[in-house]
């Protein structure tokens, strides 16, 4: 089941609009108005999603980022190891106007859009096993020159024993029945 946790790609503005028209007579909004309190929704929505991500990855050691990052001259594969969520939205986000992030059957997933593609994106918890892994291959320079950080990276989001679903949206919000 998706659980979207925040979404932006179809703005807010028929929220905007059903609150304005709960308080005000229709023929007193303008378009200024409508886009005025999407806005507001937006930034809202978002400072609350924004406050339970930090509070979620910050209170543990680290994550793994797979997919892919749309340019101007194509879709390329990548990952990225990262401590904290504003260490992960300054990766991943970078230059991007428009997000989708949610949760679906413990996988969580993130679409965000820029001027020239989107970034797709996957986001696991790496275990304890998976930290010894990654820290090896970080202090040992003859193993890096023959196993590229592409590889480790492949290595840790795909081996259970290195990397678990992070399950953010049931630690957060609950289980659903």
């Amino acid at each position: 089941m998706e659980r979207v946790l925040f979404d932006n790609y179809n703005g807010y503005e028929e929220e905007a609009k059903e609150w304005l028209a709960e308080e005000f007579d229709m023929d007193d909004i303008s378009d200024a108005d409508v886009w005025q309190r999407a806005e507001f929704i937006e930034e809202q929505e978002w400072d609350e999603f924004d406050f339970e991500m930090r509070r979620f990855i910050d209170a543990r050691e680290l994550f793994i980022a797979i997919g892919t990052c749309g340019r101007w001259d194509g879709n390329f594969k990548g990952g990225f190891l990262f401590t904290s969520w504003d260490e992960f939205k300054s990766k991943a986000f970078k230059d991007c106007a428009y997000f989708k992030v949610w949760d679906e059957g413990g996988h969580l997933y993130v679409r965000c859009s820029h001027h020239d593609g989107t970034n797709q994106l996957e986001i696991k918890e790496i275990t304890e096993k998976g930290k010894t892994r990654a820290d090896n291959w970080s202090y040992d320079y003859s193993k890096r020159n023959n196993f590229p950080e592409y590889e480790l990276h492949k290595r840790l989001f795909t081996n259970n024993n290195y990397s678990r679903l992070p399950r953010y949206a049931d630690a957060v919000y609950g289980k659903v029945g």
